[in-house]
């Protein structure tokens, strides 16, 4: 069983939450909320999304000139799973992700369809 670590965890991304089990809810995948009566990281993730799109949004209109479809095509390159799975890769945070134990065994730890949920 996978056991995540708050206290390097909370290294890794360089904030100390106050709520601890917050952090714990982020790195939360259904399967293990499922296995172990916890909860997903699923609605933190749509709030999350919904974050960055605001903030690149925000800083693409502010910054940039072009019209609405070409900000938004901007907004789409960076608020994507690719540009979003290298800032996971980059800051080492998959390893704390709490999977349940099929897709533990399967290896899905490095599949970037499980990692890019992770970035929020």
């Amino acid at each position: 069983m996978h056991i995540f670590d708050i206290d390097e965890c909370e290294k890794k991304i360089g904030y100390s939450f106050k709520d601890k089990m917050l952090l714990r809810q982020c790195f939360t995948h259904a399967s293990y909320a499922y296995e172990n009566n916890a909860e997903d990281n699923e609605l933190l993730e749509f709030f999350g999304d919904s974050i960055i799109e605001f903030v690149i949004t925000e800083y693409l209109y502010k910054n940039s000139f072009g019209n609405e479809g070409e900000l938004t095509k901007k907004r789409a390159s960076v608020v994507s799973k690719t540009p979003l799975l290298k800032c996971v890769e980059q800051m080492g945070i998959s390893q704390f992700v709490l999977l349940g134990r099929g897709q533990e065994k399967s290896k899905v730890r490095t599949k970037n369809c499980i990692l890019a949920s992770m970035k929020r």
